[in-house]
């Protein structure tokens, strides 16, 4: 975990659970505070991990899978066993809770085949459901980019591997070929809107990350683009993508972190906003800004501007806390550069509230609920909503805006409208032509008239001579249709809401008390 001030270049072994304490009447989130859970000998290290919170047990539980066993040295395979950590009993002061470890590989429930073990994974809980979309494979000879989606429910204990194709697109590699990917992805952020989606059973959205092709003897990465999002229906267990607009995008990026939140006095129907924050580039962190996905308007707004580059972070892990669900905490992560104090920080954890779109100190957990930021109200209250137009008439039934699908729509007028000025146009040009010849010929027989008798007998139909007749003047280019260019920022070249990120990310279970295993996860529990 970096200090604000002394940021960590690199990485240690730590194998204990830590625990944040977030008391309804505490004062600023102290890193002195932590208190920590030790881990039965034989317990595997891992990193980068995933975790996946069960909203549902009592008492509650949270499970950790994949990760590697080192980090930056020989190949280690990737870690096999789930582990599952249960909350204990309070000791005065102190949490409790215990770690243990299944004795057997998952499968897939329906085919009794493995479930390939992975790190570096994108992964998030969605109601009941633990959600893994890509990540590493590992073994004793390579590692290598992998496809897929796991889900596992933590009500029936059932696990399934998809390997449909969940981002079927067609990018350019660094030679500017054609290169498929295959289900690729890696150093994403996902989260789940809980009420959204068929049957309100869940969105899980993905962001950032990169792609690559799912063949071991690809190197190419590419970014994940901006202008599009895609997201996973839980209920009908499907991927869809959906173009974004904004005036501005963010920039291309891996190892984010993304919370969502809502505002519980729009009701069950309001808007969920995504909050991304950090993550890196070709290695070094980008800015520090902070951006908003709003949904269903899929319309971006840069919340904050980076102008504190202390707050730079990346591989750092982010979760909503406070009952009123409106302050994202965001705990370690390196930012690169020591020698700049990030403001309102303290010993590598930041507080943003949500609502004024600004990192506070200290941290008040009884403050007011989240409601919509001012620019968000805006956007909403002059009706842009209706204005959003769905790539898919799937897509927009997903929010019951079927009518707000004009692809079917649009196609038949603008091909009516391409032909009709065509026609036009010909005719215009056929019509001038005509005329300019008669004109031609009438001048020309007043004043040859008298000659007509003894002349000899000529082609006097101009439009039979050699000379070329064009329909607009020589040289100039007549186009058919101008078509303005599209909006800036649609994308370049659970009750509550579960947080979940490829790497160290919090997670939550509903309460007050964020608990971090080092290095990779967080929750919240309650007192």
């Amino acid at each position: 975990m970096g200090n604000s001030s002394h940021p960590v270049r690199f990485r240690t072994n730590n194998n204990k659970t830590i625990v944040i304490p977030l008391t309804p009447d505490g004062p600023a989130i102290n890193l002195d505070e932590y208190q920590i859970i030790d881990k039965p000998a034989g317990l595997p290290y891992s990193t980068e991990q995933l975790l996946w919170v069960d909203p549902k047990a009592r008492p509650q539980r949270l499970y950790a899978w994949g990760g590697t066993e080192d980090y930056g040295g020989p190949i280690s395979p990737t870690v096999h066993e789930l582990r599952t950590f249960t909350r204990g009993d309070k000791e005065g002061e102190n949490f409790t809770g215990t770690w243990t470890v299944e004795s057997r590989p998952p499968r897939d429930d329906s085919t009794s085949d493995a479930i390939l073990f992975k790190h570096y994974s994108t992964w998030t809980t969605c109601n009941d459901v633990g959600i893994m979309l890509g990540g590493v494979v590992v073994t004793p000879d390579f590692r290598y980019f992998s496809a897929g989606l796991v889900t596992y429910n933590m009500t029936t204990g059932k696990w399934s591997n998809d390997t449909r194709q969940a981002f079927p697109e067609v990018i350019k590699d660094e030679n500017n070929k054609n290169m498929t990917l295959s289900n690729s992805y890696a150093g994403g952020a996902a989260v789940c809107l809980p009420t959204m989606g068929t049957g309100k059973g869940g969105l899980v959205f993905f962001l950032a990350g990169t792609q690559t092709s799912a063949d071991p003897r690809s190197r190419s990465l590419v970014y994940m683009p901006m202008m599009t999002v895609h997201f996973y229906d839980t209920l009908t267990r499907t991927f869809h993508k959906q173009s974004t607009t904004g005036p501005e995008l963010p920039s291309l990026r891996q190892d984010a972190c993304v919370v969502a939140t809502q505002a519980s006095s729009d009701g069950m129907q309001s808007s969920y906003e995504i909050f991304m924050f950090g993550g890196e580039a070709s290695g070094y962190p980008v800015s520090s800004d902070v951006w908003i996905l709003t949904v269903p308007g899929f319309r971006w707004f840069k919340a904050t501007e980076a102008d504190i580059y202390g707050n730079v972070r990346t591989e750092h892990a982010c979760a909503v806390i406070g009952q009123g669900r409106r302050h994202m905490i965001s705990v370690g992560g390196r930012n690169w550069d020591e020698n700049v104090e990030a403001l309102g920080w303290s010993d590598g954890i930041g507080v943003y509230d949500m609502t004024n779109l600004s990192w506070i100190s200290p941290y008040k957990p009884n403050g007011t609920a989240y409601e919509k930021p001012q620019v968000v109200k805006e956007w909403y209250a002059e009706g842009n909503l209706d204005r959003v137009v769905f790539d898919t008439l799937e897509t927009a039934k997903i929010f019951g805006l079927e009518s707000q699908f004009r692809g079917e729509q649009t196609q038949l007028p603008i091909a009516a409208i391409v032909g009709g000025v065509l026609a036009v146009v010909l005719l215009s040009v056929i019509c001038a032509a005509l005329f300019v010849r008669r004109r031609q010929r009438s001048t020309q027989g007043k004043q040859n008239h008298s000659e007509l008798d003894k002349a000899p007998l000529e082609a006097s139909d101009k439009l039979l001579d050699s000379t070329p007749i064009h329909e607009l003047p020589p040289g100039i280019k007549a186009h058919e249709l101008l078509v303005a260019n599209r909006g800036a920022g649609e994308l370049q070249d659970r009750e509550i809401a579960i947080e979940m990120h490829h790497d160290s990310r919090p997670q939550e279970l509903p309460g007050n008390d964020v608990i971090r295993h080092q290095p990779s996860f967080g929750c919240t529990l309650p007192p």
